[in-house]
């Protein structure tokens, strides 16, 4: 992925990365093609400049944005305020309260992360925030023309080790097989059409009424269903949202 990625470097140009474990193959590729490569430090964006914006985002993504600014001769001040003015991607990830008759519902949407590492970036940049917590249900949608993913995410169960994992979509077991035979006992299989009724009976919740749930996977199909069905449901005013 990372060599098929660095075609898009321009030769005699400059390419941006934040990237560390794979680093060597960008070096090579980049020299390859004469191509400048600018290596930015995450750690170099402040937590207070974090702090300013609105949604969920990573240092890495910051620390690149200005890094790109500079080079094109805008400075600090000018991007933060840019990048922190300007209106999140739809896919930006989510995390929104809801009332159940079971209880209050935190709901994070990480669909859109295109892989096992990004998706765990995200779950543990929400647990940093305070946004999930216990008991955590894991919900995985899978696709008949995602057999791998399908099987990558049952797998990425291990390393996030909820309370409870739930599969949806089609071919389910793809997901079911990777899943850690000591979490086995925590799979729900609602594969096919999605009755939401159905799976908020799934949901992991504590005894002080509150649950959160985390998608991930393919949102095409019944993660779409799934989306669709939550957000019909009631919000939590901010003084009830855990």
């Amino acid at each position: 992925m990372a060599r098929s990625l660095s075609r898009s470097m321009p030769k005699g140009g400059i390419c941006v990365t934040a990237e560390r474990d794979r680093l060597h193959i960008l070096r090579e590729e980049a020299g390859k093609r004469g191509c400048e490569l600018v290596v930015v430090d995450p750690e170099s964006v402040r937590d207070d400049e974090m702090e300013r914006f609105g949604w969920i985002t990573f240092k890495e993504n910051v620390a690149v944005a200005l890094a790109v600014a500079q080079l094109c001769g805008v400075g600090r001040g000018e991007a933060m305020a840019g990048m922190v003015a300007a209106r999140p991607d739809p896919g930006t990830v989510t995390v929104d309260s809801y009332v159940t008759a079971r209880g209050r519902l935190a709901f994070a949407n990480v669909f859109a992360a295109n892989d096992p590492e990004s998706t765990l970036m995200n779950i543990h940049l929400l647990e940093d925030r305070g946004l999930l917590y216990d008991p955590l249900t894991v919900v995985i949608n899978c696709r008949p023309d995602r057999i791998e993913r399908n099987g990558q995410m049952g797998e990425l169960t291990g390393r996030i080790l909820p309370d409870r994992i739930v599969l949806i979509g089609e071919q389910t077991h793809s997901a079911r097989a990777k899943v850690p035979r000591e979490l086995a006992d925590r799979v729900v299989d609602l594969g096919g059409d999605l009755d939401v009724d159905a799976f908020l009976d799934t949901v992991a919740f504590g005894p002080g009424g509150h649950a959160c749930v985390v998608t991930i996977g393919n949102i095409h199909g019944q993660g779409e269903v799934l989306l669709s069905r939550v957000a019909a449901l009631p919000r939590a005013v901010a003084a009830e949202a855990a």
